[in-house]
């Protein structure tokens, strides 16, 4: 895990991962349906988009023989 907090992807994703939290809590302090499901929509898409990025990462890792 040490490498990752160098990484520009994790800092990437956590900063997705923050605006979701953001546009969620402030979708249902507001009563707006739609900010809340945005941000759902946002934490959701930016987790599986850094495990898909790590994913290939590792695959690209064991086809070249790391």
């Amino acid at each position: 895990m040490g490498n990752k907090w160098t990484s520009r992807k994790f800092w990437e994703a956590m900063m997705g991962e923050v605006s979701g939290i953001v546009a969620l809590v402030f979708g249902v302090a507001e009563g707006e349906m739609v900010t809340t499901i945005a941000g759902a929509e946002i934490i959701i898409a930016v987790t599986l988009g850094y495990l898909k990025a790590e994913k290939d990462i590792d695959v690209a890792k064991v086809n070249k023989g790391d």
